[in-house]
């Protein structure tokens, strides 16, 4: 039923490109997939074809043992509904299909080697997707904060630079976050770095940026639906958000010394000035070192006021004793693993 690639066909990416993302919080379609998907590291597509036409696929991307599952989609009428259709599903063709996949990934059917496990990001709210994970065996282990920073007129900072390469930071990188959970950063080496120095040279903060394009159908919370509908239309929001076209900043490999949120304020803020847009949305696990630092002495800014902080899972596919360990790790986040 399946074909097995290791690049994208055209029909792959028409299918992709529309998707709408998300069903009962916040709902969105990418708008940047062709792009961002040539960038994907050791990917594998997966596909359902009828009459040559993609009308499913999953796509992964292999980081040494493990494997990120970065798509699930397929079309409309192949789509559950929910708990009840997942489970009526369960001894469907379509499901044994996916089910020997995921299987064959850790067995190393692929590769030369077996894999130790796979893992994706699910937003709860979208419960289809949470309970079809769960149907296939993937557990939670982390939470993983969606952490806003905003503003209407981002300030500049005289101490902001640019073109920081990954030789020289990859040491404080590796200080960091070298003994977290999928600490795997072959995309976030890739740049492009941004930090803040002071007087002496001194680099006291950086950050890797990736750049996302969405369109965006409803947002998170009660009113989601109703602002998507509004701020357009006002003032000073309007900078915000756009639904239509809407372009925002990930941040990932926050480092900033001594924990100062003084100075990842000046850092996100002048980033923003810098690349001329005004959001940022982390992606971070709850118990990141500097995250669960500073969350509480941030002004996070406007949209946060909004929409609050929301929550993502990070489920994983594998043995039990893995699945008991990550839970008492902190994970590392890839800004590109959310865009």
């Amino acid at each position: 039923m399946f074909k097995v690639r290791r690049e994208p066909t055209e029909s792959i990416l028409r299918l992709l490109d529309n998707i709408t993302m998300g069903t009962d919080g916040v709902r969105y379609r990418h708008l940047d997939t062709r792009e961002k998907i040539k960038d994907l590291d050791n990917p594998l597509f997966y596909t359902l074809e009828r009459n040559k036409r993609a009308i499913g696929n999953i796509t992964v991307s292999e980081r040494e043992q493990d494997w990120y599952l970065r798509h699930f989609a397929f079309t409309a009428g192949l789509q559950g509904s929910g708990r009840r259709r997942s489970r009526s599903g369960g001894s469907s063709i379509l499901k044994k299909e996916v089910s020997v996949f995921f299987k064959s990934l850790l067995e190393g059917k692929f590769t030369n080697r077996s894999g130790r496990c796979i893992y994706a990001y699910i937003d709860p709210e979208n419960k289809k997707s949470l309970w079809v994970s769960e149907s296939f065996g993937f557990k939670t282990v982390r939470t993983i904060a969606t952490q806003s920073f905003s503003r209407f007129k981002p300030k500049s900072s005289q101490r902001l630079v640019k073109n920081l390469h990954w030789q020289e930071l990859e040491p404080l990188i590796q200080g960091e976050y070298g003994d977290y959970s999928f600490f795997h950063p072959v995309q976030t080496l890739k740049g492009p770095f941004y930090g803040l120095k002071n007087s002496s040279g001194e680099l006291i903060a950086f950050t890797k940026i990736t750049k996302a394009e969405w369109q965006i159908e409803r947002l998170p919370g009660k009113l989601g639906g109703a602002l998507v509908s509004l701020l357009p239309y006002i003032p000073m929001f309007n900078r915000l958000i756009k639904p239509e076209h809407h372009s925002f900043l990930v941040p990932d490999a926050v480092w900033v010394k001594d924990h100062d949120p003084r100075l990842l304020e000046e850092l996100f803020e002048g980033i923003l000035h810098e690349t001329k847009l005004n959001l940022m949305l982390w992606w971070v696990d709850t118990n990141e070192r500097h995250y669960a630092t500073v969350k509480s002495k941030m002004r996070w800014g406007p949209v946060n006021k909004i929409i609050g902080v929301h929550d993502a899972y990070l489920m994983v596919l594998g043995e039990d004793k893995l699945i008991q360990e990550l839970k008492n790790d902190p994970h590392f986040t890839s800004g590109y693993d959310f865009v």
